[in-house]
């Protein structure tokens, strides 16, 4: 399954797509499920792909003969209006594209997100997907309730790195910078770079720490889009056809591990990153592995849930860490003067009682 696009991805997508302010919105499709097209007067498409992507194109795929009936009811409300916002709500996956009229459509890019249309109250004039889930519940005419976001300071700042980095000494970087979702890929190729892979966040200096946020910075300020692919070699059989091409990684600035030429890798540099994603989706297909054992197709979905169960413990541990370190300090305090009543020491009036007869002490 092709990749999702991780919170600064989104973002600079939704920074692309501002020059459609005060354009109309010329026609609305449903391409198939999930996958929207919006036609704005610049003769450009907001392509919106549900909890996968969203883009830019002048060149959208062909419509639909006949318009479903989510493109019918977005088109009788916000057809013809001029785009007033398009924004990301808090940190959150969760974009909204405001028209003249005051509706809105609420694009949730998360897993098993919804599209709504909205009017200028928040009321839910109709969602795309009508079945809530457990988590999220609406219904047509009710107000849309936005779920629990958390909103920071995107890049981080060195006083969030010192807030968030209180009693969390012993998380890894990439746990802990998961906190700003840059994306994986994209932290892991900053730490290599600066030379902190495998660091945990209490063996980093302010000073390298103060390294590591402005190169994050620098990084964000600077998107660099690509695509890379990869040339399958020849099979003997087969060796006059030029094998395929294949589409392997999506990226806002160049990962080391491709951009060098003995590789394997060819890249493709784009002018917007919207017009990355759109190649990338278009082409991607997962590389064809070869078949195993079902014995160790079990063992591997083991050991995945294995290293995400050991992932989440490595959370908890770290998020209870000043829990632990008060309460053994307590067991400190409270071994030395179980000694001293063994030595004789009388009880504390009002603070301890000792029954001798039951060998119990009470604090």
């Amino acid at each position: 399954m092709a990749r999702t696009l991780s919170n600064w991805e989104y973002r600079q997508l939704v920074s692309e797509g501002q020059h459609l302010m005060g354009k109309h919105l010329d026609k609305v499709f449903e391409i198939r499920p999930d996958l929207f097209r919006l036609d704005f007067s610049t003769n450009e498409s907001l392509m919106l792909h549900l909890g996968v992507c969203f883009y830019l194109t002048r060149d959208p795929p062909a419509a639909p003969m006949n318009p479903t009936a989510m493109a019918m009811t977005i088109r009788k409300y916000a057809g013809g209006k001029r785009l007033a916002s398009f924004e990301q709500y808090k940190s959150d996956r969760i974009y909204i594209i405001t028209l003249g009229s005051g509706h809105r459509l609420l694009v949730e890019q998360f897993v098993n997100g919804n599209l709504f249309l909205l009017d200028e109250n928040n009321k839910i004039i109709r969602p795309y997907h009508f079945k809530p889930d457990s988590k999220h519940t609406f219904m047509v005419g009710g107000k849309y309730e936005y779920p629990p976001s958390a909103s920071f300071n995107f890049p981080p700042t060195v006083e969030d790195w010192k807030e968030q980095a209180k009693d969390r000494g012993a998380a890894t970087l990439p746990i802990f910078l998961s906190k700003w979702p840059i994306g994986k890929r994209y932290t892991d190729e900053l730490l290599a770079r600066l030379e902190m892979t495998g660091k945990k966040v209490g063996e980093v200096s302010e000073a390298e720490a103060e390294k590591l946020l402005q190169a994050i910075a620098a990084t964000l300020a600077n998107p660099q889009p690509r695509v890379y692919e990869r040339k399958k070699e020849n099979k003997p059989a087969d060796a006059t056809i030029p094998a395929p091409a294949v589409v392997h990684e999506l990226s806002l600035v160049p990962l080391s591990e491709y951009e060098n030429p003995a590789s394997g890798f060819s890249v493709h540099p784009f002018s917007s990153f919207s017009q990355a994603v759109e190649y990338f989706f278009a082409h991607y297909k997962e590389e064809a592995k070869d078949a195993e054992p079902p014995q160790l197709k079990g063992l591997r979905h083991r050991l995945k849930k294995q290293e995400a169960a050991l992932q989440k413990l490595e959370l908890e541990i770290v998020e209870k860490a000043a829990e632990t370190q008060q309460l053994e300090t307590y067991l400190v305090h409270l071994e030395a003067r179980r000694f001293e009543l063994l030595a004789g020491a009388k009880p504390k009036e009002g603070m301890e009682e000792i029954d001798k007869d039951r060998k119990k002490w009470k604090i």
